[in-house]
């Protein structure tokens, strides 16, 4: 596991793009999302454990525009 090792090696994680609208806003069908409550406490998640362990995480929100790729 990484996570024990992230104070040492990362002061700051920056998450992949992620995007805010559930239904327009991919860009891809991996993406991460934020748009509902249980995207939201996933995520929230993530970043406890990120800061269990010393380092920091910023979200980069995104959002494909008026014709992202269909997921």
């Amino acid at each position: 596991m990484i996570l024990p090792c992230l104070s040492r090696i990362s002061g700051l994680i920056f998450t992949e793009f992620t995007r805010v609208d559930e239904i327009s806003g991919a860009c891809n069908s991996n993406q991460l999302c934020i748009a509902t409550r249980k995207h939201i406490r996933s995520v929230q998640r993530m970043a406890e454990q990120v800061h269990r362990h010393g380092a920091r995480i910023f979200v980069q929100l995104h959002h494909g525009g008026q014709s992202p790729r269909p997921r």
